[in-house]
């Protein structure tokens, strides 16, 4: 992120491991930084940004302000099973079952366009498999060009 943080993958990443370590706060900042420095210009993963944003502030119980994030990753990419997914999960916390189960429907539907993150990462770097060797560019891709539908 220090190197280049206009490299959306590398705040991904982070505040991924941040959530995965209830480091909510940490990982709200890093979305927030990353939308205000550096917003990608990809639609999936500005919304995957914003979808991450929402889970984080989940974490933090600030539900109304997860709500907001899962909607603009929602308008950002209408098709994301995951963006409504994880928003289903808000309403459900907050109360409304009904909320839920129609994202949760609306996710099911989207299903057929499902974009998986590590997925896409995989588009961009070769993972090392062997201790002590860098993450690098994946030599089968040329991020520049790569388009996504």
């Amino acid at each position: 992120m220090f190197g280049d943080p206009t490299n959306p993958i590398s705040f991904l990443n982070a505040a991924f491991t941040d959530i995965q370590l209830n480091e909510y706060s940490k990982a709200a900042e890093r979305m927030e930084a990353l939308v205000r420095i550096a917003p990608p210009s990809n639609k999936v993963l500005l919304a995957t940004a914003y979808t991450t944003w929402g889970a984080a502030l989940m974490g933090l119980h600030d539900l109304p302000t997860a709500d907001r994030m899962f909607a603009k990753a929602s308008k950002t990419n209408p098709h994301s099973s995951t963006a409504l997914g994880l928003w289903a999960e808000e309403p459900r916390l907050a109360g409304d079952p009904a909320a839920a189960e129609r994202l949760d429907r609306k996710a099911r539907q989207e299903s057929a366009t499902f974009e998986n993150y590590g997925e896409l990462a995989a588009l961009y770097f070769h993972l090392a498999w062997v201790d002590d060797q860098p993450v690098t560019l994946n030599k089968f891709s040329n991020p520049v060009i790569v388009t996504f539908h």
